[in-house]
């Protein structure tokens, strides 16, 4: 290295559920920039122990929650608050690991899924969901 050049350091990102449609195509494309160098974890975590969570993300500047309990909308009908609580679960083992290693960026997904599917008409909005605009969800959600 000549005196005065200095190799930039690429931020390294940790993208829980980089096997799914969405952390697949997320990983593909973060590494294909050249501007991230992606961090993988030797053993799948275990993303509802704080443990696995810890281990995974202890070398990354950046994590990118994009895993999640799927299912299909059958067990979504009849398990809700378990597949809620497995996600949600996710995102604060998540969250907390990155309070611990000092991790400042996080970036977490969530879907249309997240809303009765006996609601939604299409194209809903996210400003649409506490408006009063869509009766249907705000009841759902115990909005009147």
């Amino acid at each position: 290295m000549t005196a005065g050049f200095m190799q930039k350091r690429l931020p390294k990102v940790f993208i829980a559920g980089s096997s799914g449609l969405l952390g697949r195509n997320l990983k593909e494309a973060l590494s294909s920039s050249g501007k991230f160098r992606i961090v993988e974890s030797k053993k799948r975590p275990e993303l509802t122990n704080l443990a696995d969570c810890l281990k995974a993300t202890r070398a990354a500047d950046i994590v990118v929650n994009a895993a999640g309990r799927v299912t299909s909308r059958l067990d979504q009908a009849k398990h809700p608050a378990q597949i809620f609580y497995t996600n949600t679960l996710i995102d604060f083992q998540l969250l907390e690991a990155c309070r611990r290693n000092h991790i400042s960026r996080y970036v977490t997904f969530s879907s249309i899924t997240a809303y009765p599917a006996r609601s939604s008409r299409g194209g809903l909005r996210e400003e649409e969901i506490f408006s009063g605009e869509h009766p249907k969800i705000d009841g759902a959600l115990g909005f009147y």
